[in-house]
């Protein structure tokens, strides 16, 4: 709720219990503050950001406590999506896909000054910390973990024949961003997870670029 994504906001340390998708929901609120992650049920989950456990908790959070464990500073992404600045900021990463997994989709990829359309599963933004999630598991490359470049990858791409494809995958400097548009109705445009959802129907734009609001995460 409102109240609760402001306390996340103003909060200097936010300590998350559960796996990796707690604390994705948790950060995409976090401005300043500094986060751990605490995992719940290391058994199942694979807890990737999660550091601490039910063992080793108040030994972590002592070195919080008294300055000898220091965080992680990492890029997120931030999207404009038609002149709106979305709420959520992405660790992970943005995807932009049609809602049914089986449906073709078909958008506009804007990279500096190259444009080019598309017909794929979907297409994937991804952080540094992201490159090994979903990006990675698609094709993309792993990147260093405190690098500010946003990587990009196409789904499964329709290649049409006698024409060059340059925007397939890459990465764009930290400097620029990463354009989408939509060129057909009942695309869904997710941040770092299927909660945070919107529309993206025809004409519908999205910008992202790497937030100045980096996260401070405890490894």
């Amino acid at each position: 709720n409102a109240a609760l994504k402001r306390q996340l906001a103003s909060a200097d340390l936010v300590v998350s219990v559960g796996g990796d998708g707690t604390l994705l929901r948790a950060s995409q609120y976090v401005r300043g503050g500094m986060v751990v992650g605490v995992n719940s049920a290391p058994g199942d989950s694979v807890g990737r950001f999660c550091t601490a456990n039910r063992e080793n908790f108040v030994e972590r959070l002592d070195a919080i406590l008294a300055l000898k464990w220091r965080p992680v500073v990492l890029a997120r992404l931030r999207v404009t999506l038609d002149g709106k600045t979305l709420p959520e900021l992405a660790l992970n990463d943005v995807l932009v896909a049609h809602y049914s997994p089986a449906a073709t989709t078909r958008y506009l990829i804007e990279v500096g000054d190259q444009v080019e359309e598309h017909r794929s599963s979907g297409v994937w933004i991804s952080t540094a910390a992201g490159s090994t999630a979903g990006i990675g598991s698609a094709g993309g490359r792993r990147m260093p973990l405190r690098s500010r470049h946003i990587q990009f990858l196409a789904r499964e791409l329709y290649r049409e024949p006698d024409r060059e494809y340059k925007l397939t995958r890459g990465l764009a400097p930290p400097d620029s961003c990463v354009t989408i548009a939509s060129k057909m109705p009942d695309v869904r445009l997710y941040v770092d997870e299927a909660r945070a959802q919107y529309p993206f129907p025809f004409g519908a734009r999205a910008r992202i670029e790497i937030a100045q609001e980096s996260l401070k995460l405890f490894l």
